[in-house]
C-alpha cells in the first residue's frame, strides 16, 4: 500500500480513502500540527496494537520548544491519530535537522525502535515498556543524510543502513543475536540527497540494498 505526504512548515496532512463504485476518493484533509518544519516521516505500527501509527521529525523554524524532535502519533481505535508525545533529538544549532527516519526493533527485544539520520550521527530511540524511548547516538560524520532498516543477511534480525552526502561509501549495521549492531562499510558512488530501499529486487529469496540518488 503506498501513501502520499504532503507535508509544509509546521504540519502535515493526511488523506484517508474511500471507495466510490470502483473510483478511489479521499475524504477531506486532516491536518496534524507539528509545532515546527515536518522533515520527514515513516508509518509503522509502533505499540504493536495492530493499527499503524506515524512519526515525524521537525527541523528548526524558531529554535523553540518543537524544533528537532521526533513526534509519535498514535492512531486510536476510531482511525484517528491521538495527541502526540515528542522526543529531543541532537543537531547543530540552526541545522535543517533530521532528514530520514526508519523503524524496526533494532536490539531483538519484540519492540519497534526509531532510527534517525541526523546532521552528523545516527540517532536511535529505543523502545522500553512503558512506551518510551531511551535515546542512543552514534557518531557517522557530515552529512548523515539518509536510514533505512532491514534484514540484510538473512538471519531473521532487523538490520540498519545509514549514508552521508557524497561519501564513497555507506554504513552497514548488522545486527547480532545480543542486539548488538555492528558495522560494515562498503564502498558506492558518491552521492548527494540519498534514498535507500531495501528489497529482493531480483528474486532469490536475498534481501538487495538500493540506493537511489540525486547527485547523478
Amino acid at each position: 500500500m503506498n501513501f502520499k505526504l504532503y507535508c509544509f512548515l509546521a504540519s502535515f496532512i493526511v488523506f484517508f480513502g474511500r471507495s466510490l463504485s470502483a473510483q478511489i476518493s479521499f475524504e477531506p484533509y486532516h491536518s496534524y500540527v507539528t509545532g515546527s518544519s515536518a522533515t520527514a516521516l515513516v508509518l509503522s505500527d509502533i505499540n504493536s496494537d495492530g493499527l499503524t501509527d506515524v512519526a515525524v521529525v521537525t527541523g528548526a523554524i524558531s529554535q523553540d520548544t518543537a524544533d528537532y524532535r521526533l513526534v509519535i502519533y498514535l492512531q486510536s481505535a476510531d482511525g484517528n491519530l491521538a495527541n502526540p508525545t515528542t522526543w529531543y533529538y541532537p543537531a547543530r544549532q540552526f541545522s535543517d535537522g533530521a532528514v530520514s527516519l526508519d523503524a524496526g526493533d533494532l536490539n531483538g527485544d519484540g519492540r519497534v525502535d526509531i532510527a534517525i539520520a541526523s546532521d552528523d550521527s545516527l540517532v536511535i530511540f529505543y523502545q522500553q515498556n512503558a512506551g518510551t524511548f531511551n535515546r542512543k547516538c552514534i557518531y557517522i560524520g557530515y552529512g548523515t543524510d539518509a536510514v533505512k532498516i532491514g534484514d540484510l543477511n538473512q538471519d531473521g534480525r532487523m538490520d540498519l543502513v545509514v549514508t552521508q552526502f557524497n561519501e564513497p561509501k555507506i554504513h552497514v549495521f548488522y545486527q547480532d543475536a545480543g542486539g548488538n549492531l555492528n558495522l560494515t562499510d562498503y564502498p558506492c558512488p558518491e552521492s548527494g540527497m540519498v534514498r535507500l530501499e531495501i528489497t529482493d529486487i531480483n528474486n532469490d529469496s536475498l534481501n538487495d540494498l538500493l540506493l537511489f540518488s540525486y547527485g547523478g
